[in-house]
């Protein structure tokens, strides 16, 4: 699949942190995007060991820390839990995640990166700075 550009615009908090806002149906694709990763990714976990593409990308990529994504609260991510956070955030927190980080935006695009060279069927995704046409 082609890869889906996002416009952002920066924008600062009241508590001085800086986010990225990003137009509401562009939430929705990568929100979208994050639960079909999940659920695609989960049908590698019910693979059986026999089929060893998909058990590499399991053991040795979903599931594994990563230092080439942003640390959490709890150290290092996976690619399973910066996608299982974002939908966390903007599904069930209270208040809920609207805006983005600029470690968010790079975690996504990298993750989304890999996961559009595994599955065909998964659009990358690529932000870009300023709203528009």
């Amino acid at each position: 699949m082609a890869t889906r550009i996002i416009k952002y615009l920066p924008k600062n908090t009241a508590a001085g942190t800086e986010y990225r806002e990003i137009e509401e149906d562009d939430k929705q694709f990568i929100l979208t995007s994050c639960i079909q990763a999940l659920s695609m990714m989960a049908e590698y976990d019910t693979y059986s060991s026999d089929d060893t593409d998909r058990k590499w990308v399991r053991e040795q990529w979903w599931h594994k820390k990563d230092k080439r994504l942003h640390k959490s609260q709890n150290g290092l991510n996976t690619p399973c839990s910066v996608l299982g956070g974002i939908v966390h955030n903007m599904m069930f927190k209270t208040p809920a995640q609207r805006d983005f980080s600029d470690k968010q935006m790079k975690d996504i695009e990298f993750v989304f990166l890999l996961l559009s060279n595994i599955r065909e069927d998964i659009s990358g995704i690529r932000f870009q700075i300023g709203f528009g046409v």
